[in-house]
């Protein structure tokens, strides 16, 4: 391995399986890596739990960053220039503490995870208040830093949850005076499941 070359920890939390048209873009996505990489998956339905093992093991495998990927992802292609490359190889051109991209929840109308600090350019890539760690890549001397727990629900009062573990953790990285990115130009897909019925 080259002496500065980057090692990304692929790293999927999953409750139950993979989906095909998620791995199989990954494959796609890591055919001409130009990075070291290794892949781990955590599963069960502690999403928390998981996302800490993760990041755990990516530390304990010598990665210099963790690329959290979701089991529903598609990763499609960025034009650059008129060349495509993986939305891999583009998150780690920036070299950010945190980045990510404004996927859609799996919701109508679509409703971007992304939450852009006020009176950023959402057109160019800007700072975020949060991303979803749908497609997060974030490296590792970050979890040096930030407070623990380095993810958690917030609840109001009632129990009701607030926000997710991947605002948390996007939270604790601003606080401790770091900053979390976002990428427009890559278009990830949130695969989602409809039923087709005859009437």
């Amino acid at each position: 391995m080259a002496q500065n070359k980057p090692k990304i920890i692929i790293a999927m939390a999953v409750q139950d399986t993979i989906k095909s048209k998620t791995a199989l873009s990954l494959v796609c996505a890591l055919r001409e890596a130009q990075f070291d990489y290794d892949m781990i998956m955590s599963m069960g339905c502690d999403l928390i739990g998981s996302r800490t093992r993760l990041v755990n093991q990516a530390i304990a495998r010598g990665g210099t960053h963790i690329l959290f990927i979701d089991h529903d992802m598609m990763l499609n292609p960025v034009n650059v220039d008129g060349k495509l490359i993986d939305p891999i190889t583009k998150l780690l051109s920036h070299d950010k503490d945190a980045i990510g991209v404004p996927y859609s929840f799996r919701s109508l109308p679509p409703k971007s995870t992304s939450f852009p600090l006020k009176d950023e350019d959402t057109t160019k890539l800007h700072k975020c208040l949060a991303v979803g760690t749908g497609f997060m890549l974030i490296k590792l001397s970050v979890f040096e830093k930030i407070a623990k727990p380095w993810f958690n629900f917030a609840r109001n009062e009632n129990a009701e949850m607030v926000y997710g573990e991947d605002a948390w953790l996007c939270k604790n990285i601003v606080e401790a005076g770091m900053e979390v990115w976002c990428d427009p130009d890559i278009n990830i897909g949130h695969l989602g499941e409809y039923e087709y019925a005859l009437l």
